[in-house]
């Protein structure tokens, strides 16, 4: 008997082995994946600056309502309702002068400052009773007093809603 390996009858084996290809090279990426990280890169830049150029602009709304707030714990410790009312309405000129150079809102008095607080922002300021105590400071003492708490709420809800003129209001200086 003969111990010897018989050769395989598959034709097969007697191929060479197969020549693989070679592997796909992570870079340089396909153009797809350029266009791809470009639009990132941009839609990343301009969010940035969106958000960047909001900022900017509320900032002076953001500091009237934290002085506004100020104004407001002041009086809740000495309960003086006359210097609240100056202290708010010099807040409100500051605010309008700066923030509308371009109209003649400084000596505006009375019903005229009234009237241009309302048009400033008409969604937040629907009845003008509350409005009412902000011109009390220029008139005689009265026995009524004035509901600094409704006041406060509507000047903070006017501060919020008010609608900024100009996008870079706060890089103007103070006069």
């Amino acid at each position: 008997m003969n111990n010897t390996p018989q050769p395989a009858n598959n034709p097969l084996d007697l191929l060479p082995p197969p020549i693989l290809p070679t592997a796909v090279e992570a870079w340089p990426p396909a153009i797809g994946w350029w266009i791809l990280a470009l639009s990132l890169v941009l839609s990343i830049a301009a969010a940035s600056y969106a958000f960047w150029t909001w900022q900017r602009s509320t900032a002076l709304k953001r500091e009237a309502v934290k002085t506004l707030v100020l104004y407001h714990q002041k009086y809740t410790v000495n309960h003086n309702e006359q210097q609240y009312l100056l202290s708010v309405n010099q807040l409100l000129r500051r605010f309008c002068l700066q923030q509308y150079p371009h109209l003649s809102c400084a000596k505006l008095s009375g019903q005229a400052w009234l009237d241009f607080l309302k048009q400033r922002s008409p969604s937040a300021i629907k009845e003008q009773h509350e409005l009412n105590h902000l011109i009390k400071i220029y008139q005689p003492k009265q026995q009524q007093s004035a509901d600094i708490n409704a006041l406060h709420t509507y000047l903070t809800a006017w501060f919020k809603s008010v609608e900024i003129n100009k996008p870079l209001a706060t890089s103007q200086h103070h006069d």
